[in-house]
């Protein structure tokens, strides 16, 4: 078994391979942290467009259920309009669950 001798980088050679590689480390890190917080922005476009579509649904079921009331006292008092009133609270919440359905496809990408 022959042993060689193997020489030692010279200083000069450690110093510009420790540069390099943090160089490389400091790359690596920005780009992380680019990435999480592109990640972190498209999760909160995410939540945003949420909120939108909750608070178009607590409108509209607000809305439906105050024309149902109308329509339940309006129909009492006039029991011949009672059919044409539920008839057109009727076309309202169906009207009502059409915007309600199209909301996502209303908000930007």
């Amino acid at each position: 078994m022959t042993s060689a001798i193997v020489p030692l980088p010279s200083a000069g050679l450690v110093r510009r391979e420790s540069r390099v590689a943090s160089r490389a480390l400091a790359r690596l890190e920005a780009e992380t942290q680019l990435k999480l917080a592109e990640i972190e922005q498209a999760a909160e476009i995410q939540a945003g467009k949420a909120d939108a579509i909750f608070s178009v649904g607590r409108r509209v079921m607000h809305g439906v259920a105050l024309t149902s009331q109308v329509e339940q006292q309006l129909g009492a008092l006039v029991p011949f309009a009672a059919t044409k009133l539920q008839d057109l609270s009727n076309i309202i919440s169906l009207v009502a669950a059409e915007v309600v359905l199209d909301t996502p496809r209303r908000l930007p990408r």
